[in-house]
């Protein structure tokens, strides 16, 4: 083999040039110097070559770019014995082959950068050809949980594998196809059923039964792939399948080989919803707060309240964005009351000069309403210059709010927003969502404004029909999630996650009526409604396994809502009371609480 170990000009004479960036194949001659290739065409040697040119007649042999060998097993690290990335490259050199893309099957197995930037740094210092990883498609190749591809392919890996080892489920399948979408990253799946491969040693067929031998049909091979062809459609990943020549042939599945960037059009009786994913909980707010909602005994005031909260959580994901709605039950204990009573422990009447009657009423019940829909730039303009390092995606972001009590008070919220949403990735298959937007909460009720109602004083200072009607200001939400993955593998139960959203002021606390001390009309403040932190506990992953992984969660989480919609918490009227004769806030409109539940997957 000719080696390029000095910079003499070099001409390969009378070859058979096959050059594919030119569509060429045919005879001709290839001059190189100073180890680049400075010319490629018919009869160079005859017009005369630079002085001290090596000449070599190739007398029609074949000169092509260095080959690639897209599937080799190389031992380092941990299976040195087996073969190494030296030996590899000198006997790939010596067949043509100037680039290795190697298996993520060594020890430890090829599933994290860390690992990926060290055989890399192995091989350049090694090798005497160009080497690639490939990174394991799951963790350990177990077939389970999927590898962080977004981090493994900025670290180096070229394409994701789980060597010769298939992934039976086909659920991680299609997520693994989902996820590598996104980064545009390529799946090379070994498409054997190990089922139907058994104890098999050889092909099925007369051959195998004379020597006595367990044979393997085609069909194990055939009847993966068919499965893989089926996720490509729907996901629209890249994907390669790495599968003997018999399969394609009596399959007819030739173009399965290596589909292309943008899958075939899907089959019209895919699902249009992607992903879709129905939840119930039941969670219990030990120190919830409502405005308005306290006892004074002595000067002693409590403002808590314990709320049980019933949900219903939809999530779904489409071919241009997803969608999320949420709807909850909150029923509150005896110190938030229900109407009749105007606050806790009694009724206060303005018709007979304010007086009190005690009276015991239920807790109140609220019913709350949340929608939020993105629309995905990359998918709306079919593109990834949206997606750049950990930027995933921005997208259109509209959604609306809404509420139903049964409090005196008879708040009735309605609001909607619009803006953008920036989605960002985190490590072990994490999302940090910031969405800054337009907020409008064109409606409201408060029965303690409504004219006629005798709460008003002086009675001007009212709303005819009691409904306010918000000036529209800014908010930001944030919301995150990441699993525990740095735990160890018997400890993959844990995830964190969290979310807040900000709201700007909004005009005064009694809109339209203008901020007045005198009337108790104050000017609302930002709003700071969240949750910061919630961990939760795969129950049903740790009992049952991966299949179940997220059916049955139990989580524990810290609540934090201040200035609680929009009132001042330290001057409006709903969230102070005379004590002493001097007005001190009572708590009621800052919520500080332990907050937990267990959610069931349906």
């Amino acid at each position: 083999m000719l080696m390029l170990t000095d910079r003499r000009p070099l001409l390969l004479a009378n070859a058979r040039v096959v050059d594919p960036s030119r569509d060429f194949d045919g005879p001709g001659d290839v001059l190189i110097a100073d180890g680049v290739i400075r010319e490629t065409r018919r009869g160079i040697g005859a017009a005369g070559v630079p002085e001290g040119t090596d000449v070599v007649n190739c007398a029609g042999k074949i000169v092509a770019p260095g080959l690639i060998d897209m599937r080799a097993f190389v031992g380092e690290p941990g299976f040195s014995h087996r073969e190494t990335f030296a030996s590899a490259s000198q006997a790939a050199a010596t067949g043509g082959i100037t680039t290795i893309i190697f298996q993520p099957d060594t020890l430890p197995v090829i599933d994290n950068s860390a690992t990926v930037d060290f055989v890399m740094r192995r091989a350049r210092d090694t090798a005497i050809v160009n080497i690639q990883p490939m990174a394991a498609l799951t963790k350990g190749m177990h077939g389970e949980e999927m590898t962080e591809f977004g981090l493994l392919k900025a670290a180096g890996a070229i394409a994701f594998s789980n060597s010769d080892k298939s992934v039976t489920n086909a659920q991680v399948m299609r997520r693994a196809l989902t996820y590598a979408r996104d980064f545009d990253a390529l799946i090379v799946h070994y498409t054997e059923d190990p089922d139907l491969v058994g104890e098999g040693v050889m092909n099925e067929g007369e051959f195998a039964s004379r020597l006595g031998l367990m044979g393997i049909p085609n069909a194990a091979e055939a009847v993966m792939l068919e499965r893989d062809m089926r996720l490509v459609a729907l996901t629209g990943g890249r994907y390669h399948a790495a599968l003997s020549l018999a399969t394609l042939a009596t399959g007819g599945l030739a173009q399965a080989a290596d589909l292309p960037v943008k899958a075939a059009k899907k089959a019209p009786d895919l699902p249009f919803f992607l992903v879709i994913d129905d939840r119930v909980t039941f969670s219990y707010i030990f120190n919830a707060a409502q405005p308005g909602a306290f006892t004074n005994t002595n000067g002693v005031i409590n403002a808590k309240t314990t709320k049980q909260v019933y949900s219903f959580t939809h999530f779904d994901a489409w071919a241009y964005g997803t969608n999320f709605f949420t709807i909850s039950m909150y029923k509150s204990d005896h110190n938030d009351p229900a109407a009749p009573c105007t606050q806790t422990g009694g009724i206060v009447s303005p018709a007979a000069g304010f007086a009190f009657s005690p009276a015991g009423c239920a807790g109140a019940t609220e019913i709350y309403g949340l929608f939020r829909s993105a629309f995905g730039w990359n998918q709306i303009f079919d593109t990834k210059a949206f997606t750049a390092g950990p930027l995933h995606n921005i997208s259109f972001e509209v959604g609306m709010d809404a509420n139903t009590e049964n409090r005196y008070n008879s708040a009735a919220k309605r609001s909607v927003v619009g803006g953008l949403e920036f989605a960002f990735d985190l490590p072990y298959k994490g999302y940090i969502n910031v969405s800054p937007m337009v907020y409008w909460e064109f409606a409201n009720h408060t029965s303690f404004a409504q004219c006629g109602a005798g709460w008003s004083v002086p009675a001007s200072a009212c709303i005819s029909d009691g409904n306010t009607s918000y000036k529209p200001t800014w908010t930001v939400e944030v919301n995150y999630y990441m699993d525990l993955g740095f735990l160890p593998e018997n400890m993959q139960y844990f995830a964190i996650s969290g979310r807040a959203g900000w709201i700007g002021t909004k005009g005064s606390d009694t809109e339209p009526l203008p901020a007045s001390v005198a009337n108790g009309v104050y000017p609302t403040k930002v709003e700071l409604n969240s949750e910061p932190i919630r961990l939760t506990f795969d129950a049903s992953k740790a009992a049952w396994g991966n299949k179940y992984s997220h059916m049955v969660d139990v989580w524990v989480a810290y609540r934090y809502w201040q200035n609680k919609f929009g009132l001042d918490h330290n001057n409006a009227a709903a969230c102070t009371t005379l004590v002493g004769g001097a007005r001190v806030s009572t708590g009621s409109c800052t919520e500080s609480s332990l907050y937990s539940g267990i959610t069931v997957k349906f």
